[in-house]
């Protein structure tokens, strides 16, 4: 069943077939590429932009596929797509946001070995781990990260009473996610994709309040309707 309340279900199976298609032409060309006589192996400036664009289109393909309302069983094998990708290419310059979603997305999924390794290079390769990325990493990775400020104040330090743990009462996310969440991201590529022509959007989804429920254990259930909450997969393997 779809959980996207913006687009229908069949604008959803169009974006996800286009982006497909999308892999596999990439995924040829890095083969083509590979066999050619003036290839420079892993530097090659042709592979490393095509990793670029998958990983990029791996992150986008995967929210889309959660909003279409697919299996998160599914949504599981393009976050291991994605890790890998993004493990290759992250910089420190890649996107705070981008990072966030895919540690997010890691709590949510209960990852575990290989992937807490992956997603531990993106971080570091990053190079903006902050309090709420460390937060999330803790709990993945069973360490005591150190920075605890916030690359992105706003609207991120809204949720700091819980990562302090002196808020359990979720009146305060909700708040979050009506009067701060969606706004505060008026920079981002994504914001108002929903009203591109170009069929760019994927939806909107605050994975990082859903890891913050799932990891103190939140009784969320009156989020369960609230726009850009992901309760499904704050419960999933409960």
């Amino acid at each position: 069943m779809i959980r996207d309340k913006i687009k229908n279900q069949e604008y959803f199976f169009h974006y996800l077939e286009k982006k497909e298609k999308l892999f596999k032409m990439m995924e040829l060309a890095m083969e083509q590429r590979a066999n050619a006589d003036d290839f420079a192996g892993e530097n090659d400036k042709g592979i490393i932009n095509a990793y670029k664009g998958l990983s990029l289109n791996y992150i986008l393909y995967m929210i889309a596929q959660y909003s279409a309302g697919e299996s998160i069983e599914k949504i599981e094998k393009t976050y291991k797509k994605t890790l890998q990708y993004s493990e290759m290419i992250w910089k420190e310059n890649s996107s705070y946001v981008d990072c966030l979603w895919l540690v997010s997305m890691g709590v949510l999924l209960d990852i575990s070995g290989e992937e807490i390794d992956l997603l531990n290079n993106i971080v570091k390769k990053n190079n903006k781990e902050d309090k709420l990325i460390n937060f999330f990493m803790e709990y993945l990775d069973k360490g005591k990260k150190g920075n605890q400020r916030y690359f992105m104040a706003m609207p991120y330090k809204q949720l700091d009473e819980y990562l302090e743990g002196v808020q359990r009462d979720v009146s305060l996310m909700e708040k979050y996610l009506d009067d701060y969440w969606y706004d505060s991201h008026n920079e981002m590529a994504w914001y108002d994709s929903h009203k591109d022509k170009g069929n760019t959007y994927c939806g909107y989804w605050s994975f990082e309040t859903g890891a913050i429920a799932k990891i103190l254990k939140l009784d969320d259930s009156s989020l369960r309707n609230v726009p850009y909450y992901p309760y499904d997969l704050v419960h999933y393997k409960e």
